[in-house]
């Protein structure tokens, strides 16, 4: 599994007993709950970074697809972004150290961020709901 051998790169001194790797399945709203209990997430699926950072939980985000790399640029965070080919016992805990090191002064800025993405996600509602109502009287 790949969150395993993630962790597996962690330096034992940067995880001492606090990475969890969670096997269970759950729903988005547990886990959305779950996700209080963390730190940060280190995050190889676009997805569960962007419900780590709804929950406001900082991500480390591992990039196998440009849409985890395009939406970390995004929020300012485009140097944290590791592709998933460069993840290795020697490179990585310096990352997730530095990651961790730079999370006091990098937090605000990123979730002001993450809350200027949401207000804009947000946006989209009235006009699709126009464009369907527009759809609907044409028809």
């Amino acid at each position: 599994m790949v969150a395993s051998r993630i962790a597996a790169c962690i330096s034992p001194r940067i995880a001492d007993g606090r990475v969890l790797v969670d096997h269970q399945f759950h729903n988005p709203l547990d886990l959305l709950g779950e996700l209080d209990r963390f730190d940060a997430v280190i995050a190889t699926r676009m997805h569960m970074a962007i419900l780590a950072l709804a929950a406001g939980v900082p991500v480390l985000p591992i990039a196998y697809e440009f849409k985890t790399v395009e939406l970390f640029a995004r929020l300012g965070m485009a140097d944290w972004v590791t592709a998933i080919e460069d993840v290795n016992p020697e490179n990585f805990p310096a990352t997730v150290q530095g990651f961790i090191d730079a999370l006091p002064g990098s937090r605000k800025q990123l979730f002001v961020a993450v809350g200027k993405e949401r207000q804009l996600a947000l946006s989209a509602g009235p006009l699709l709901r126009s464009a369907a109502s527009q759809a609907r009287t044409a028809a």
